[in-house]
């Protein structure tokens, strides 16, 4: 069983990373942009 849960829960982990890396800089564009209409 271990055996088995292992490799899922590396998976998984790889998954919350990519999510991160992909929000991150998502988040910082949304905030430039929440930026830059502010100071027009």
């Amino acid at each position: 069983m271990s055996y088995l849960a292992k490799p899922i829960a590396q998976k998984s982990n790889k998954i919350k990373t990519k999510d991160r890396l992909y929000l991150h800089p998502q988040v910082l564009k949304n905030y430039s942009d929440t930026l830059s209409v502010a100071q027009q």
